[in-house]
């Protein structure tokens, strides 16, 4: 009896998903010490996500988009790091403290993410959501690291802002991660990689208006191209 070819995507992409975790739990941490943390999210794991990210698009329009195309997602990978504590001891002040003990102990706020965080479990972080996408990419799996996926983290701080303390209730209830600091990896199995179309979105010129307002200091031309004064 043949398998049907949606059974083949949905039983195939779980594996990418677990193998994924597995490179993320194997992937360089500095010193050898582990502060990363991986999770799979199902489908439904990720709508309370969208919901969220639409309601916080008023803010940032970029976070509209990226909940519409994360519907898409057969499944996601959570990659988190517990990075608001540090027991390095390197001392190296690029967290703004003067030792990771005052990191350590440090009031904690929330924004999309928590923090002050120990840079080097920030780059630990990133570089486990590298050799996590690069599996996916592999097995041939569409696949894209976005930072929206922060609703996920385990938030259980005090709000520093009115838009936090209207989410913080939803984001409490939804303890997807126990993390610090997370990004996510959608995964989908389609003709067409439904995290990078983004012109489905925008026109160029909605674009160009986003990135002056909330960008104003970019220069979005290369350097070079500009015409020469007559």
């Amino acid at each position: 009896m043949p398998i049907k070819g949606s059974d083949i995507e949905n039983e195939g992409i779980l594996s990418v998903a677990k193998i994924m975790c597995i490179a993320a739990k194997t992937a360089p941490k500095t010193m050898g010490r582990d502060s990363v943390v991986a999770n799979i999210l199902s489908h439904n794991d990720i709508k309370p996500i969208c919901d969220i990210l639409k309601k916080e698009a008023t803010r940032l329009p970029f976070l509209g988009r990226d909940a519409t195309t994360f519907e898409n997602a057969n499944l996601g990978v959570l990659i988190g790091a517990k990075s608001c504590e540090s027991d390095l001891n390197f001392n190296c002040g690029a967290c703004g403290y003067s030792s990771c003990t005052d990191l350590s102990k440090a009031k904690k706020i929330l924004r999309s993410q928590r923090g002050p965080s120990c840079m080097f479990k920030i780059l630990d972080a990133g570089i486990a959501a590298c050799f996590a996408a690069k599996i996916a990419r592999d097995f041939g799996c569409d696949n894209r690291v976005f930072y929206s996926f922060f609703p996920a983290n385990q938030l259980t701080l005090e709000p520093t802002e009115k838009s936090d303390k209207d989410l913080l209730p939803i984001l409490q209830k939804l303890k997807l991660i126990d993390a610090d600091i997370v990004c996510g990896i959608p995964l989908a199995v389609a003709s067409k990689n439904p995290f990078f179309d983004r012109s489905a979105f925008w026109s160029k010129e909605a674009i160009d208006q986003m990135v002056a307002k909330l960008y104003p200091a970019v220069h979005t031309r290369m350097v070079g191209l500009e015409k020469k004064q007559e």
